[in-house]
């Protein structure tokens, strides 16, 4: 599909089902069943292949609640087969370990989090919104809420519940750009990702609405640091942008 030709398009499927409330990020497992987080609903859906592909009004092959409650689940992620989910309402991240996911298609299952990652009084988690993992297994998220940083997790710290305090933590940067204004680079960042070439991009959901990428120097090191490159500005017609993503590399 070429979107610069047509903007547009109409989708190739469409779900619905009457448990949605406000679904909002969706991460596919190596058998190709779609985990949607819904914070509307405070649960988690899982949708197989065949539904994703049939498409219509559907009932969930799976239904996940948690105890203690989700609140405001947003930032979904699987990591070696255990699912991680960010608490947007509140200041935690729960992961659900491997062996104690319900196999797919077993219905209603209220789990308990074999982890709970909570903040460290510092601010590390504020409103987490988009959990993403690195290649050397650091998991990243986005705090949507005061004091606007990137934050990330080592494996070790995230294996036992408590109240870790980041490994890097990014932080925003007052960015002058086309040296006529200051833009700050990290304002309710929502969502985050990794390029080919490893470098975490992350989205600003409010005002100015900028793009900042930090290549791997940045990444180790943290702190108040200006970005890689800046997209900000009328011109890009960014207006609350949410999540991002990147598409494989049809170049090589």
């Amino acid at each position: 599909m070429n979107l610069k030709k047509n903007p547009t398009p109409t989708p190739n499927v469409q779900i619905t089902s009457g448990d949605l409330v406000f679904p909002q990020q969706a991460v596919f497992d190596a058998s190709g069943n779609m985990w949607l987080s819904d914070n509307g609903a405070g649960k988690v859906f899982v949708i197989t292949p065949a539904q994703l592909a049939a498409g219509g009004n559907i009932a969930f092959t799976n239904t996940i609640e948690s105890d203690p409650m989700f609140n405001g689940p947003l930032g979904i992620v699987l990591h070696g087969g255990n699912l991680y989910i960010a608490n947007n309402a509140d200041t935690t991240i729960f992961e659900f370990n491997a062996g104690h996911l319900p196999a797919i298609g077993s219905g209603l299952h209220v789990l308990v989090p074999d982890v709970i990652l909570s903040d460290d009084g510092m601010g590390s988690i504020q409103g987490p919104w988009a959990l993403v993992f690195d290649q050397a297994g650091d998991l990243w998220s986005s705090n949507a809420n005061s004091p606007n940083t990137l934050v990330k997790f080592g494996p070790t710290q995230i294996s036992s519940t408590g109240a870790p305090t980041p490994q890097t933590t990014i932080n925003p940067f007052n960015e002058m750009v086309g040296g006529k204004a200051r833009f700050e680079t990290l304002v309710a960042p929502n969502g985050i990702a990794f390029d080919q070439k490893g470098n975490l991009v992350a989205i600003s959901s409010a005002a100015p609405f900028g793009v900042s990428r930090y290549n791997a120097k940045a990444q180790t090191a943290g702190g108040t640091i200006k970005p890689a490159s800046f997209l900000v500005g009328a011109q890009t017609t960014l207006n609350a942008p949410a999540g991002d993503n990147f598409g494989p590399d049809i170049n090589h």
